[in-house]
């Protein structure tokens, strides 16, 4: 497989789950290597066993991570709002460099003003501080790809919660009553209820569609995702509301007014 990371944050993923049956191993090579340099193309082999564990219940047993800061240093991804800034700064500098497809220019600004109600939302949760631990978290929420190391990071565990519920609306498998019985399970104080709920205004994955397209790869399969994507805003931000609701009848945290 490819390397689709910096070196050294294989690295450290690799201390992190070293002699875990939980996520999936990287494999050393022949000279007791990590990464394997071919033609100029760095790759790794990864392990990753199949298991019949719900989506869900993998999330629940995610592993608190105690290990000194210098070890995971590059792997943190707590600091949402600075990263989700820089991500809109950068959009924003591609719309004003590359020809964009016309279905991204009539919706993009829809979402990064959704991506900036994210970003002070959490400015303001964050004020307050936490002493919350770091677990091994997930880039994003996928099936196939849940346990790939490549997409393991650290992070607050709301992280893979909001992240799940992103997921749920994304394949319409979204039940309310499961929700709640699942978010009542947790035990998730008012620190990780906003987190949760914040999250939830950073629209990831319509700027992975935005990504793939701008970059040309599968551009017809995205751009039809994409038009659902669009289409179902009003639908999305329903299910926001909703997702509110649940969280205010286990802590009385704020509400972004417009929704």
């Amino acid at each position: 497989m490819i390397l689709k990371r910096p070196p050294v944050e294989i690295l450290q993923i690799n201390r992190v789950i070293n002699h875990n049956n939980n996520y999936g191993a990287i494999i050393s090579n022949i000279k007791n290597e990590l990464i394997t340099n071919v033609n100029g193309k760095n790759y790794i082999l990864i392990r990753i066993d199949s298991d019949d564990k719900d989506l869900y219940t993998k999330i629940e047993k995610a592993n608190v991570v105690y290990l000194p800061h210098n070890m995971i240093v590059n792997i943190i991804k707590s600091n949402w709002s600075e990263l989700w800034s820089k991500k809109i700064d950068y959009i924003e500098y591609q719309l004003n460099s590359i020809d964009v497809n016309p279905l991204i220019l009539n919706s993009i600004w829809y979402y990064i003003g959704m991506a900036e109600n994210a970003i002070t939302y959490i400015n303001d949760t964050m004020t307050a501080g936490s002493n919350h631990n770091l677990y091994i978290s997930h880039k994003r929420i996928k099936p196939y790809n849940f346990n790939n190391p490549q997409n393991l990071i650290v992070d607050y565990r709301s992280r893979d919660i909001s992240e799940y519920l992103k997921y749920l609306f994304v394949e319409n498998k979204y039940d309310y009553v499961d929700i709640k019985d699942k978010l009542n399970r947790l035990n998730l104080d008012e620190f990780l209820c906003r987190l949760i709920y914040g999250r939830m205004f950073f629209v990831t994955f319509y700027f992975d569609l935005f990504d793939t397209i701008t970059n040309n790869i599968d551009n017809k399969e995205s751009l039809t995702k994409l038009k659902n994507i669009i289409s179902r805003s009003d639908e999305y931000e329903d299910y926001i509301n909703s997702i509110y609701n649940i969280l205010y009848q286990i802590k009385k945290i704020p509400k972004v007014d417009w929704v």
